[in-house]
């Protein structure tokens, strides 16, 4: 992983993601209007910029899906409780 990686994931602190991207952002913007042309070097950061993106939605899909396992797993302790609460006939015969 490259130096600019490693500040991009925010493994070298907050203060080095926030400087990467705002690296990338200034690169766009330049592209954008012109100001730097698009070599094999600006190429990969926007790559990058994109794979970023990619796991953001990724991430975010995860953690929907952990949410909605969690509301189940409740719901699933929930209805436990409630058998537990009422008295069965197997219950009343084995007790």
């Amino acid at each position: 992983m490259t130096r600019f990686q490693q500040e991009l994931s925010g493994r070298l602190g907050m203060f080095w993601k926030k400087s990467a991207e705002k690296l990338i952002q200034k690169t766009k913007e330049d592209i954008a209007t012109g100001k730097i042309t698009i070599d094999e070097q600006i190429a990969g950061l926007v790559q990058r910029d994109a794979t970023i993106s990619k796991c953001k939605a990724e991430n975010k899909e995860l953690t929907d899906k952990i949410a909605s396992l969690q509301a189940t797993i409740r719901s699933q302790e929930d209805l436990i409780r409630q058998l537990r609460a009422k008295p069965s006939v197997v219950q009343g015969r084995w007790s």
